[in-house]
């Protein structure tokens, strides 16, 4: 089978992309921020408000490599991947979210036995 080609730089930078948006969302349990880390509170500039235009620019760029396979392909069989892939998605996010519940849950049950 022929696999398609991967655009390296597009994947490092989507990669990179991702990894600075986690570092912004995410900084420590009660930890105060950078102060680069912080969105400019009006005029001004961070390096935070890169995130999300770089975020649009690599989808736009993934987007356009990959609407010409969709352009050979007949619609009930996009809609259907394009299906695929959101629940798919979606019940990785939904699985994401419950897993520390789950795990701290059974754990309280196992330690609270006598």
């Amino acid at each position: 089978m022929n696999q398609p080609q991967r655009f390296l730089s597009l994947d490092v930078f989507r990669g990179m992309t991702v990894c600075f948006m986690i570092i912004v969302n995410t900084p420590g349990s009660g930890a105060e921020p950078f102060a680069m880390l912080n969105h400019a509170a009006w005029h001004g500039f961070t390096p935070t408000d890169l995130v999300f235009p770089s975020f649009l620019f690599a989808v736009g760029n993934a987007m356009s490599f990959s609407m010409k396979k969709f352009a050979q392909m007949e619609n009930s069989a996009v809609l259907a991947k394009i299906f695929k892939r959101t629940l798919l998605i979606f019940l990785i996010g939904y699985l994401m979210y419950w897993f520390p519940f789950l795990v701290t849950t059974k754990v309280e049950v196992l330690v609270s036995r006598p």
